[in-house]
């Protein structure tokens, strides 16, 4: 549902020249490698010469300018569990997003509210703040076409309806068929607007309602649909241009500024549909109006993130077009927001640099995912507390200020140069500067095991170059007297020395102490207490600077300021920092396409038996129920790629059953605490075909629910992987075997239906054939607390064929 494609980058190790001292294995810095243009196959790529145009780099807003949005703060991404904040400090609210479906799908006009206000009660009976969405389209992944089916049957599909248009493609999934909404028509933004203006009354001045997410196409984000190629031409072809689609968005922003003028939205912007200009002008749409961006992939690092520059030539249609583009035109103007699944942070490293990068962006609005907010590792928790501290401050009400020492990954040699990455330091209102005169700092990676290491610069002073000079935002200090508290973390390499010099009343050049080195191979925290920093710019044009002061160079990774007054806030979020001693320093550093990186606590122990597809564990009988401790579990190089949903495996389980008759198999990993991802393959190693994969059994979810069809005599395989660190090594796979017949499955479904006052099976169910010609009905996947109890009313029948119903769209208690 998130932004499809991210470059996996594996760097080069090298060790420090140029010194005798032992220096650590790092990745070490290389001259940008930079395509200052789009990728040929780009349609903006096209432009001759002459349509070229300079694209001046950004360059930040006045820091008073920056502005503070109501209820801001870290909220957890689809909230069912009602995470707590007495058991969670740093989190604020909850978010949840509802189908058009869900809510109007009884006829027009006709509102069933009940999931929203229970929703909405328990997260206020903690006090918790709620940002909302209310989407038409989620994927085939996910649920599909969430239009009313009233609507649908209404309007019909093109070429002779003006509802949906039915798109076919193939994927790594299969082939898949989906009645993609016409957005663009005046029936659908009509009837949408009514929809929005009835929730809006209902809503609109409930003082729980934080935030809403304006909802423009697939998961609600800014593209329609899929993205491939063959949807692209699906929907071209029923009339969808990209500066239609332009326009559609524009007007959908319109209808919820229309709706919900007191309340703060965001756009979910990043995704395009053909041309990535399609990404600037809706969101300059949007800012003009007030209206904030949010970002749905909160990751590290990445390509395509700041398109501009003072010396390249760029197509003005390609200018200001980067991901990162509009959230730093429009920071601390308009609500900045950004979404961040579990799945997307495995080890503490990525989600310390990625909340790093958010942070950057100067965000109101943090969602993350439940495994996140619940972590009890100190390192994230370190992470989750200075995020809370800098969402949504001011100039005037911000504890500090401070920047995360890095560069982007340069390429692997032979790959791709990079192409428009953000550059430079994660600062926030701290700049470091690489033009400072002895200041140029040598970009690294990867520098001792710890998170810190992942990105940091270094001195040079073998170039002339032994110092990183500091300049502290004037608007936060600027003359004067003031005490401040200094934290530095460095790496303890050698047996050198470093120093801090500041900008003092009366003295330019202070020294705030020197650090003396032991050469643990750790990374360390110093703090300095400064009772009389002046902040001028009277050190050499700057406040202050670290100095290798000629014994050797220094590394360093992050440095913040810090008010007094504000250091007892500050320190309760220094337990990860504090860390940083107890982790092994002959631990080997691991550099692979998941960039993991491990704590000695994190090292596993033993695999479980089934941790390889050769020793997959035999189903005999059903129903199969198991839950196993995989912390132990590892991933094979040739595991097979699963491909559905996002991130990456980090522990895979392997079963292998024989179908006793032709069936159906549902499978589910509900009692899992983690993220989890389950796939059916036929097949044997190395050349094995999917039969079916599922992430998230709802978009809800992170547990994962799956049904396919199965052949008499027939071998299949099912791999169970986790996406996120685990919690407690607990995963959960549970698998029904069932035959039925359509008459009978139909039958049920239908009498349901009519017992509950409802109508249209095909609502309800699908329908699968089997290559013998059995035909089934498929009702859905198993949802705990939401399943019909055994026995049914008496009303309904003698069911004994039925499937567990998912209950969640339908309405039956």
């Amino acid at each position: 549902m998130h932004i499809a494609r991210l470059a996996l980058i594996l760097a080069l190790v090298l060790l420090a020249p140029g010194t005798t001292l032992a220096w650590p294995p790092e990745i070490q810095a290389v001259a940008p490698a930079l395509q200052e243009q789009p990728p040929a196959e780009s349609a903006e790529a096209n432009g001759s010469v002459s349509e070229l145009t300079t694209c001046p780099a950004w360059q930040p807003p006045p820091a008073s300018s920056y502005q503070s949005f109501p209820n801001a703060g870290i909220y957890t991404f689809f909230d069912w569990p009602h995470l707590d904040p007495d058991l969670y400090p740093w989190l604020t609210g909850g978010h949840m997003a509802f189908t058009w479906r869900s809510i109007e799908g009884r006829g027009p006009g006709q509102y069933y509210w009940e999931d929203v206000d229970q929703w909405l009660a328990s997260e206020a009976a903690l006090g918790k703040p709620v940002a909302l969405s209310f989407t038409a389209y989620e994927g085939w992944c996910c649920g599909g076409n969430q239009l009313p089916q009233w609507f649908n049957d209404a309007h019909g599909g093109w070429p002779a309806g003006d509802g949906y248009v039915t798109c076919s493609w193939t994927d790594y999934g299969g082939l898949h068929t989906e009645d993609i909404p016409m957005y663009w028509t005046d029936a659908f933004l009509g009837a949408y607007e009514s929809f929005m203006q009835a929730i809006a009354a209902r809503y609109g001045d409930d003082p729980r309602v934080a935030l809403i997410e304006i909802a423009a196409g697939i998961y609600g984000e800014t593209m329609p649909a899929e993205s491939d190629d063959e949807v692209d031409a699906c929907l071209q072809a029923a009339g969808l241009s990209s500066d239609l689609w332009i326009d559609t968005v524009d007007r959908i922003t319109d209808i919820h500024q229309r709706a919900w003028q007191d309340t703060p939205m965001v756009l979910q912007y990043a995704p395009w549909y053909l041309y990535r200009k399609e990404r600037r002008e809706v969101s300059d749409y949007a800012a003009s109006l007030g209206i904030g961006v949010k970002h749905n992939r909160l990751v590290t690092d990445h390509d395509d993130q700041v398109v501009r520059s003072d010396t390249a030539t760029i197509h003005p249609d390609v200018c200001r077009t980067g991901q990162y583009d509009p959230m730093l035109q429009y920071a601390g103007q308009v609500p900045v927001g950004w979404e961040g699944e579990s799945s997307y942070h495995p080890e503490a490293s990525d989600l310390i640099w990625s909340l790093l990068n958010g942070l950057n962006k100067h965000p109101s609005y943090l969602l993350l995912g439940k495994a996140t907010i619940r972590t009890d590792d100190p390192l994230r928790q370190w992470a989750l507390r200075l995020a809370d501290r800098y969402t949504d401050v001011t100039i005037d009400t911000t504890p500090g200020v401070w920047t995360a020492l890095r560069d982007p990954l340069p390429p692997n040699p032979g790959d791709p140069p990079r192409w428009y990455p953000q550059w430079g330091n994660f600062d926030f209102w701290l700049r470091q500067d690489d033009s400072a005169p002895g200041g140029l700092s040598v970009p690294v990676w990867y520098v001792g095991p710890h998170p810190w290491g992942r990105y940091a610069r270094r001195t040079d002073q073998q170039t002339g170059n032994p110092d990183l000079y500091f300049d502290v935002e004037n608007a936060f200090i600027a003359g004067g007297t003031n005490p401040v508290t200094i934290s530095v973390l460095w790496y303890d390499n050698g047996t050198d020395t470093w120093e801090l010099q500041y900008d003092a009343t009366g003295d330019n050049f202070k020294s705030a102490g020197v650090v003396q080195k032991t050469d643990s191979r750790e990374w360390r925290e110093t703090t300095f207490q400064l009772a009389d920093a002046e902040f001028a710019g009277q050190l050499n044009g700057y406040d202050f600077r670290l100095r290798s002061r000629g014994d050797g160079n220094e590394y360093f990774s992050f440095v913040e300021v810090v008010r007094a007054g504000n250091e007892g806030e500050e320190e309760e979020g220094k337990e990860g920092k504090q860390d940083a001693a107890t982790v092994s320093t002959n631990f080997p550093i691991y550099q692979v396409s998941s960039l993991p990186i491990y704590s000695s606590t994190d090292l596993p122990t033993s695999a479980p038996s089934n941790d390889d597809f050769d020793s997959a564990t035999a189903i005999s009988s059903f129903p199969f129920d198991a839950v196993v401790d995989a912390s132990g579990a590892t991933v094979a190089a040739d595991d097979p790629n699963m491909a559905c949903g996002d991130g990456v495996n980090q522990r895979t389980l392997w079963y292998r059953l024989n179908a006793p008759s032709d069936g159906l198999l549902t499978l589910d990993t509900v009692g899992s605490n983690d993220d989890t991802v389950v796939a059916v393959w036929q097949g044997s190693r190395g050349s094995l075909v999917s039969r079916g994969c599922n992430d998230d059994g709802a978009y809800w979810s992170n547990t994962s629910g799956l049904n396919v069809t199965v052949q008499a005599g027939q071998t299949y395989y099912v791999e169970l992987a986790s996406r996120a660190p685990l919690d407690d090594g607990q995963v959960a796979l549970r698998i029904r075997f069932n035959t039925c017949s359509y008459a009978a499955d139909e039958a049920a479904v239908n009498s349901i239906l009519s017992y509950y006052g409802l109508s249209d099976l095909d609502s309800f169910a699908d329908v699968v054939s089997f290559p013998s010609g059995t035909r089934c009905a498929v009702t859905g996947l198993s949802i705990p607390s939401k399943q019909l109890n055994l026995p049914l009313p008496a009303a309904i029948g003698d069911l004994r064929n039925l499937q567990t119903l998912d209950l969640q769209y339908n309405r039956i208690p």
